[in-house]
């Protein structure tokens, strides 16, 4: 669209569209030579109207999106890819390897797309941390107070809570006492 024809200067849907179709198939250009691309030529490709390498899947017949049914090729080196899937990832709330592909997989076909969405991932320090694994605590031994044979409230604890303010300008507090020898309550 001629720039002299604009009223305003947000972008339109056809001009987000086309502006889309440009930078994929500029990433396409730099990515696959068609001729000898060896990685291309165990899939069944063929270029659209566009010019974006797109993969014949075997839902071609299915009653689905047009990007679903033949998604566009990407290779897994090129930055728009790398992009795009943590575009995908920060969209998704920091989602996992297989929700990032399934997403992706919706219009686009990643070659070693587990890999290139795992090592994109990987690089968050948010990812990571949800990744960690559990430090094992080792309990540390009890003091002797608490393992050697005494009588009941022997050894206490006492917590100590107040003034309480009641109804009508009264106070109150509380003090509990704690076997630390036997735990329990006795029955009433």
């Amino acid at each position: 669209m001629p720039r002299t024809s604009r009223l305003s200067n947000e972008l339109t849907t056809k001009e987000f569209i086309a502006a889309e179709i440009v930078v994929l198939r500029l990433s396409q250009q730099e990515s696959f030579d068609a001729t000898k691309e060896q990685r291309l030529n165990s899939m069944d490709i063929y270029k659209d109207e566009n010019g974006l390498i797109r993969l014949k899947s075997p839902m071609a017949n299915r009653e689905d999106e047009y990007d679903f049914r033949h998604p566009i090729v990407l290779d897994p080196k090129h930055p728009l890819t790398k992009s795009l899937i943590e575009y995908t990832h920060q969209r998704l709330n920091h989602a996992g390897i297989h929700i990032v592909m399934s997403t992706l997989r919706e219009r686009f076909w990643v070659l070693s797309c587990r890999a290139t969405v795992r090592s994109v991932i990987h690089r968050y320090i948010i990812c990571k941390r949800h990744r960690l694994k559990k430090i094992d605590v080792i309990p540390g031994n009890l003091p002797n107070e608490r393992i050697r044979d005494a009588n009941v409230f022997e050894i206490t604890g006492i917590d100590y809570v107040g003034p309480l303010f009641l109804k009508g300008s009264q106070k109150a507090w509380i003090s509990l006492f704690t076997c630390a020898i036997y735990t329990g309550c006795p029955g009433f």
